[in-house]
């Protein structure tokens, strides 16, 4: 492609190779790490206490760079603290400034947090969760999923309100075929003298 310099760089190197001199040297900038968005964004959900050194370091760089990644920075650690802390009373706070930052993504994390104020607000006042509910609607999925094409309704129904304790089961033992149709056919006629 040829050369990218500058005619003032030639003439300056040539006036140097003529009268034998030097030429100033050029400080060259320290190495600066790429992170990728995922570390960045690690690096912005994490206290600070929390980070190693070198995290540290490469968050003190970023922040040094650009102002703006500074307030999104110190807007992402007011809502940790918000969330952590419960601070439902600053939730309006915290939104008013996040909508005044020029950046389109916090204003959409904002309205995205207006359109269920009523629950964010309530997950940051109470202290109870759903995370129960869940783990129950996650065990009823996992058993219709390894059921799916094996058995009728009636087993499917007999696992999930009689589900064997973890003590009884065998951790790591698998069942031969076999087996599996008579503990079918088993649970077919409990459920059958039941009805």
């Amino acid at each position: 492609m040829g050369y990218n310099g500058s005619y003032a760089s030639v003439q300056a190197y040539l006036t140097c190779l003529r009268t034998g001199s030097s030429l100033p040297l050029t400080p060259v900038p320290p190495p600066v790490r790429t992170l990728s968005s995922r570390q960045v964004r690690f690096l912005f959900q994490r206290s600070r206490a929390d980070l190693q050194p070198q995290e540290q370091q490469d968050l003190q760089e970023l922040l040094r760079r650009s102002a703006d990644l500074a307030a999104i920075y110190q807007l992402a650690q007011r809502f940790r603290e918000l969330i952590h802390q419960r601070g439902a009373e600053r939730l309006d706070d915290w939104m008013q400034q996040a909508a005044g930052f020029p950046g389109p993504e916090l204003r959409r994390f904002v309205n995205g947090l207006r359109q269920d104020y009523d629950a964010v607000r309530a997950a940051l006042t109470y202290n109870w969760s759903n995370g129960i509910v869940e783990g129950h609607v996650n065990r009823l999925k996992l058993i219709k999923r390894s059921m799916y094409g094996r058995a009728k309704f009636d087993l499917l129904r007999l696992r999930v309100l009689h589900p064997t304790p973890p003590s009884k089961q065998e951790k790591g033992t698998l069942v031969p075929a076999a087996d599996r149709g008579a503990c079918q056919k088993a649970a077919h006629a409990q459920t059958s003298r039941a009805a």
